[in-house]
């Protein structure tokens, strides 16, 4: 159940699963150890390999996608693989959250900001975070500013999450 997720306890966690580019940021790694989630990881260049991540998690996914201008290899998924990225997520039975690393959107070619509209069919299943970062998009590297937004299809739980979101990072 989807409600649940933002007021999980710790011990909750140690059965689910973070999925990311095996090249991706180093504090993913961090991150996924200090809240006792198993790791997964994808090749970027080959969908069939994040499918492959997809599939052999049994429980919740967080599953972590930067694109475009994925750090630090570049890659950005084309629409047509972010349709099949999203009929993936969409078919499964279980609850995904999915992280889209946008921090260098502002850096892409073409029209980088074309796949969010897949995001109006999501699944209620499926919780969309779009994680930007201001401090790139400004070219003011080294400042810690930035935006989550959150995407699902039930406004009162979206409206509970972003409140436990805003108590959570004022505690850390």
């Amino acid at each position: 159940d989807l409600h649940s997720f933002p007021t999980r306890r710790s011990s909750d966690l140690e059965k689910e699963t973070i999925i990311y580019p095996e090249i991706a940021w180093g504090n993913y790694r961090v991150i996924a150890d200090e809240h006792n989630l198993k790791v997964l990881n994808y090749d970027v260049y080959d969908l069939h390999s994040l499918f492959e991540a997809i599939d052999s998690v049994e429980g919740k996914i967080f599953l972590i996608i930067n694109s475009p201008c994925q750090n630090p290899l570049g890659h950005a998924y084309s629409i047509e693989e972010w349709k099949q990225i999203m009929e993936k997520l969409n078919s499964l039975q279980r609850e995904v959250i999915l992280l889209c690393d946008i921090a260098y959107i502002d850096y892409a070619d073409g029209d980088p900001k074309a796949y969010f509209s897949l995001f109006d069919e999501i699944g209620d299943h499926v919780l969309v975070l779009l994680a930007a970062s201001c401090s790139k998009a400004f070219s003011y590297y080294g400042q810690r500013l930035g935006a989550l937004i959150a995407i699902n299809n039930d406004e009162e739980f979206l409206n509970h999450y972003m409140n436990l979101c805003s108590r959570s990072a004022r505690a850390t």
